[in-house]
C-alpha cells in the first residue's frame, strides 16, 4: 500500500492542520543506466505533499522553498530516497505524472545529520501549489550542480568562491565581495583557480562587474563607531595594524558550509580586529 503523508507550508512557513484525502497520480521515473543497480527509479511507497501559497501579486520564479528536517513528518530518512516532485509540470521523457524539481539536503552544522531540505518552484501571483516529496529507493540522480562554493588560493591569499551557473562573488578582499558575470551559463571558479586566472581572464569565463579597491564593491563589513562623525566608518582590513603580521593585525578564516546543486553557501569568519577604539569579531 502507498502512503500518503500531508504537510502544509506557507512557502517557507509551517501551516497547521490536516488536508483533505489525496487522489492525484503518483509519479513514476526511469533514467540513466540499464542496469538496475545504476538506474534512478522512481519506486516510492511513501510521499509527502507540501502546500505552497505564493501571498504576493508578483511572480516569483525559482523561488527558494526550505523546509527544516524538524519540520518534517518523516525526519530520519535516508537522503538518497528523497525525491521533490511537481506535479503540475510537463513530464520529461522517462517520466510520468509530474517532473522532479533539483534539491538538496544541507548539513549546516556539520553534526552528519542534514538541517534542511532545499528546493526552488515557480509560483504564479497568488497561486497554491502542491508539490511531493517522495520516499524510496533508487530515486532520481540530480548530481548536476547549477552552483558552487570553493576556497583555494588566488592572489598570494585564501579566498572563498561562490557562485550560480550566471554570476559569482568572490572575497578578494576580505571584508568586501567583489562580484563577476559571465557571458554564457557554466560554473568557473574552478577553472579561474586552476589556471590562475587575473586580468587576463577570457571573456568566456566572466570578468569583473565593479570595481572594489577601497569602495564596498557588491557589499562589505563596516563600523560607524563615531556619532558625531557619520561619514567616518572602520573597516577590518584598514585597521590601524594593516600590514603587520596576524598577530596584530586582523585574521580571516573561511569554511565551505554547502556546495550543492542549486545551493552554495560560504561561512567567512574575521577575528582580532582591532579599530583602535574597539575588539570585534564575527
Amino acid at each position: 500500500m502507498k502512503h500518503l503523508i500531508t504537510a502544509g507550508f506557507l512557502l517557507l512557513a509551517f501551516v497547521a492542520g490536516v488536508v483533505a484525502a489525496d487522489t492525484s497520480a503518483w509519479y513514476e521515473a526511469s533514467f540513466g543506466s540499464q542496469d538496475a543497480a545504476y538506474r534512478g527509479e522512481a519506486s516510492a511507497r511513501r510521499r509527502i505533499r507540501v502546500n505552497l501559497v505564493n501571498s504576493l501579486d508578483i511572480e516569483r520564479k525559482d523561488c527558494p522553498v526550505v523546509i527544516p528536517r524538524d519540520r518534517m513528518p518523516l525526519p530520519d530518512q535516508y537522503p538518497e530516497w528523497i525525491t521533490v516532485v511537481d506535479p503540475g509540470l510537463p513530464p520529461r521523457e522517462g517520466e510520468k505524472n509530474g517532473s522532479f524539481l533539483v534539491s538538496q539536503l544541507d548539513d549546516l552544522d556539520k553534526d552528519g545529520v542534514w538541517d534542511e531540505l532545499f528546493f526552488m518552484a515557480d509560483l504564479k501571483p497568488r497561486e497554491r501549489k502542491t508539490v511531493y516529496i517522495y520516499i524510496g529507493r533508487n530515486m532520481i540522480d540530480q548530481s548536476r550542480h547549477y552552483t558552487h562554493a570553493e576556497i583555494g588560493m588566488y592572489g598570494k591569499h585564501v579566498m572563498p568562491w561562490w557562485e550560480s551557473e550566471h554570476i559569482g562573488w568572490k572575497l578578494w578582499y576580505p571584508d568586501s565581495a567583489d562580484m563577476y558575470g559571465k557571458r554564457e551559463a557554466k560554473l568557473t571558479a574552478n577553472i579561474m583557480l586552476a589556471n590562475h586566472y587575473g586580468h587576463d581572464t577570457p571573456y568566456s569565463v566572466g570578468a569583473d562587474i565593479m570595481w572594489v579597491r577601497k569602495t564596498f564593491g557588491a557589499g562589505g563589513m563596516c563600523l560607524f563607531e563615531h556619532p558625531n562623525h557619520p561619514d567616518s566608518l572602520s573597516r577590518p582590513r584598514f585597521s590601524p595594524f594593516a600590514g603587520t603580521g596576524p598577530f596584530s593585525d586582523t585574521r580571516y578564516s573561511y569554511d565551505v558550509v554547502i556546495n550543492g546543486p542549486v545551493r552554495s553557501m560560504v561561512r567567512s569568519r574575521t577575528m582580532n580586529w582591532r579599530t583602535g577604539s574597539g575588539s570585534y569579531e564575527f
